[in-house]
């Protein structure tokens, strides 16, 4: 490449040097650059190329921060949601539970079981499920139960009335007078 004495010849060059010295900022000499193959950038463009640089760096690195920030929220909702799918898990089996219990102590009740309790140890629970509402199984398991003690059923499935102390009737009260009725209840203690 040609260099620029080569271009002006020896004598402009001087003269254009000697031109510039002392003119540039601060009082110092302005050198001179072929420029116009591209090799050479002003410091004005190169401050600017740089002071962007910088600043997409710092975006660049803020946003990194962001991602990872963003990143953890995740992990902690993922695991939220977990330990929420769990919770309501936990309670579905216990609500389940205690709807099958209750399903369970009405049916005994309905059975006329005297004592649910013991009845209730001698079921075969693993053969007994609840279902919609219902009991699978458990007629079958309540059969061999009243076929092994029958003295846990009262009546034959029948209701039973109530049976005071003191009688073995229940007495129609319409038909009884004040002193009759009066003294039914002393019977009774």
């Amino acid at each position: 490449m040609n260099t620029l004495k080569e271009l002006l010849g020896e004598e402009l060059f001087v003269a254009v040097v000697d031109a510039l010295k002392g003119k540039g900022h601060d009082g110092r000499d302005v050198e001179l650059a072929v420029a116009n193959d591209g090799s050479y950038l002003p410091k004005s463009k190169f401050d600017a190329l740089l002071a962007e640089n910088r600043n997409l760096k710092q975006r660049l690195h803020q946003e990194q921060e962001n991602a990872d920030a963003l990143s953890a929220l995740k992990t902690e909702k993922s695991a939220l949601e977990q330990a929420l799918a769990e919770s309501e898990a936990s309670w579905q089996k216990r609500f389940d539970e205690m709807e099958f219990h209750h399903g369970l102590d009405n049916a005994l009740r309905e059975n006329h079981v005297k004592n649910c309790k013991a009845v209730r140890a001698l079921l075969d629970m693993d053969a007994i499920r609840w279902q919609d509402g219902t009991l699978v199984g458990f007629k079958e398991a309540l059969a061999s139960v009243k076929a092994e003690a029958p003295y846990l059923f009262e009546g034959n499935g029948e209701t039973v009335p109530y049976r005071p102390r003191g009688g073995q009737y229940v007495p129609d009260y319409s038909k009884m007078s004040d002193s009759e009725y009066y003294q039914f209840l002393n019977m009774k203690g």
